[in-house]
């Protein structure tokens, strides 16, 4: 019931072509078909009972230690498997190819649709942070794909933009429900609030 009623109430506006377009003009980076990266990584995992203020300050020295000039060869690997939490850490971090689908989201996004994801190989230049904790990642290879062209990914477009306009349509009508509901049972007009006295200033 209360869904029909929502569906009743809350107008969505349907992407069009104009919208699709310049959503895909926007974001040409993400429609790649078959990119990749050959990482490593060390994480830092927050938990609720360790220091979160301690871990960072660990992790931000460790990224210090191997973004200097002349770090020898095997410290990405020797850290990874002191420090990590990852069940990589014994294999030096190493996470094989992945791509932005079959990563953790927070990743893809760094690695692959921020206009910085392309910063090239080696060390990246900040810690990462991701519902894990906090991660040093290397790039060791890099695939670049294939861009997709817009026929083939209008649909998927379509609906991703669809599904953000109902979210938003949906807020904007709870927001409004918010504010314009009374409380019953409550006076609260002038009078009674002149005529309230608070604990401990009759």
């Amino acid at each position: 019931v209360i869904q029909s009623m929502l569906e009743q109430a809350v107008v969505t506006p349907t992407p069009d072509e104009a919208d699709c377009r310049r959503h895909f003009d926007a974001h040409r980076d993400v429609y790649v078909q078959g990119q990749a990266l050959h990482v490593r990584h060390i994480l830092f995992a927050v938990t609720p009972e360790v220091n979160v203020h301690a871990v960072l300050v660990r992790a931000e020295q460790a990224l210090l230690e191997l973004s200097r000039p002349g770090v020898p060869p095997g410290r990405f690997a020797q850290l990874a498997a002191e420090l990590s939490n990852c069940a990589t850490g014994p294999a030096g971090g190493d996470l094989g190819w992945i791509g932005p689908d079959n990563c953790d989201p927070d990743l893809a996004s760094e690695l692959f649709h921020h206009k910085h994801s392309r910063w090239g190989m080696g060390v990246h230049p900040r810690l990462i942070h991701t519902r894990q904790g906090f991660h040093i990642l290397e790039v060791l290879g890099r695939r670049k794909g294939k861009p997709l062209p817009y026929e083939e990914v209008r649909e998927r477009i379509a609906a991703e933009l669809a599904l953000h306009l109902r979210a938003d349509a949906l807020k904007q009508y709870m927001a409004r429900l918010v504010h314009d509901a009374t409380i019953e049972g409550l006076d609260l007009d002038d009078r009674a609030l002149q005529g309230a006295a608070l604990p401990g200033f009759e």
